[in-house]
């Protein structure tokens, strides 16, 4: 026979009055609640019951995990789709200069005429990302640029006027003293040692580029 403590009588009680239960039903909502939560004075030594505290720490816990989670997930979607419309910017550039040089190869100043009459020129390279940037582009493709020392021999400067000051010269490059004065991207292996000279009339493809004003 279970035994109430008198608190616990004067609840089940109000219970009974207020909902009808029975005096079994009402014994037995109170053991179910008892056998999870035992009461502090069946406790040695007595101490409260910690179980529905402890399931809403851990309750708190995985919303605060699960929350983490899915800004995680958020940003590395974010960086995919990123990641994906560089990818397809790429391609389409690849495929432009693909086209190009299949179908024509002009000199180093044809290349430049051809660029500025699309309101561009030829391409000027100012650090190491844009570096590799247009050696991952060619794939190991000769390609002009906007550098020259046509003015005055080893003096290197873009199509702009500026002078050069950071190059990514092939090793032993330049080496072509006044007959080399045009620059070219060439096909090597290291992306930022990639330059070389070559005489102006040379026939390549090119690569226009364009200061965007935002």
């Amino acid at each position: 026979m279970v035994r109430f403590p008198n608190q616990a009588v004067m609840k089940l009680l109000r219970m009974r009055q207020y909902t009808g239960y029975g005096k079994d039903r009402i014994s037995s909502i109170w053991l179910e609640h008892h056998l999870a939560c035992p009461p502090p004075w069946t406790l040695s030594p007595p101490r409260p019951c910690t179980s529905y505290n402890t399931l809403t720490i851990e309750r708190d816990q995985l919303q605060t995990s699960y929350n983490t989670l899915t800004i995680e997930r958020d940003q590395l979607q974010t960086s995919y789709n990123t990641l994906t419309i560089e990818r397809d910017q790429l391609q389409k550039v690849r495929e432009e200069l693909q086209r190009l040089s299949k179908q024509e190869e002009k000199s180093w100043t044809e290349s430049r005429d051809y660029c500025r009459e699309r309101g561009a020129d030829l391409v000027i390279i100012n650090n190491t990302e844009e570096q590799e940037f247009i050696s991952k582009i060619l794939s190991r493709t000769k390609a002009w640029i906007g550098l020259s020392d046509g003015d005055r021999e080893g003096e290197w400067k873009w199509v702009d006027g500026t002078p050069l000051n950071t190059g990514f010269w092939r090793k032993g490059e330049p080496d072509g003293a006044a007959r080399e004065n045009c620059v070219i991207i060439h096909d090597h292996t290291d992306p930022v040692s990639y330059w070389a000279d070559y005489p102006c009339s040379h026939q390549f493809i090119w690569i226009c580029g364009k200061t965007v004003v935002t």
